[in-house]
């Protein structure tokens, strides 16, 4: 049996789930990141570490829980 699943009200411009993620075969260049956005401290803590680690300067890690609120199904 195929998966399928409803949008219901959901507009096209969305993923089907709220928790859905963009995946991309391929590498993609972080050559354009200028923002990460993180919903906890913590989390910003580690993100700057990593980006730190790996040399991307110039790179705004900001606190922001209200994007991950979602909008649901």
């Amino acid at each position: 049996m195929p998966w399928t699943v409803a949008r219901e009200t959901r507009p096209d411009h969305l993923p089907t789930c709220e928790q859905a993620e963009v995946l991309y075969p391929e590498k993609l260049s972080l050559d354009y990141l200028n923002t990460v956005y993180v919903e906890e401290v913590n989390q910003q803590d580690i993100v700057v570490g990593l980006l730190n680690d790996f040399n991307y300067d110039g790179v705004e890690v900001v606190l922001q829980p209200e994007k991950y609120v979602g909008r649901k199904n």
